[in-house]
């Protein structure tokens, strides 16, 4: 079954100076999007996990804390760091 999904694009987060710009891959339960930083004018990665997602599948709650624990030890030049991680109500 293929889950229905919401196309974040253009959305901005002021609270995170995040402004995402176009989705760069996709997964079973999330989607990652290219994302400009306003504040450092940056770019970055951008993985959103629909919070009802996380709701109905509880071992993908356990899945991201571990994914989160590894990405935030991890580094290395060829691996994604992560840099931090935020919840939004709506998503």
């Amino acid at each position: 079954m293929t889950k229905a999904r919401t196309n974040f694009t253009g959305n901005t987060y002021p609270d995170q100076n995040l402004k995402l710009l176009k989705v760069i891959g996709s997964g079973n339960w999330s989607e990652v999007y290219l994302a400009f930083n306003l504040k450092q004018t940056e770019k970055y990665a951008v993985k959103v996990i629909s919070q009802h997602t996380l709701n109905e599948t509880p071992r993908l709650k356990a899945l991201i804390e571990g994914e989160k624990a590894i990405l935030t030890q991890c580094n290395h030049p060829n691996v994604v760091k992560l840099h931090r991680h935020f919840v939004k109500d709506e998503h």
